[in-house]
């Protein structure tokens, strides 16, 4: 799939993360860091849905049941 990844996308994602995290929060613990990576690439792939089709997909989803857990 020649052409549909590239490195310009990864750099666009973490100046987002981190600009993001600077922003908004004091400190990020390794712990969570999953956590605030998963968010902010969750934003990152929806960004064209706008902010109210963000929430309202994230409504959805946790709507859904739970995947089991193995």
């Amino acid at each position: 799939m020649s052409g549909v990844h590239h490195v310009n996308g990864i750099e666009g994602f973490w100046g987002h993360f981190k600009k993001g995290i600077k922003g908004t929060n004091v400190g990020v613990s390794a712990k969570h860091m999953w956590k605030y990576i998963a968010e902010y690439t969750y934003r990152y792939n929806h960004h064209a849905l706008g902010t109210l089709g963000m929430f309202s997909g994230l409504v959805e989803a946790c709507q859904q049941p739970r995947p089991a857990q193995t």
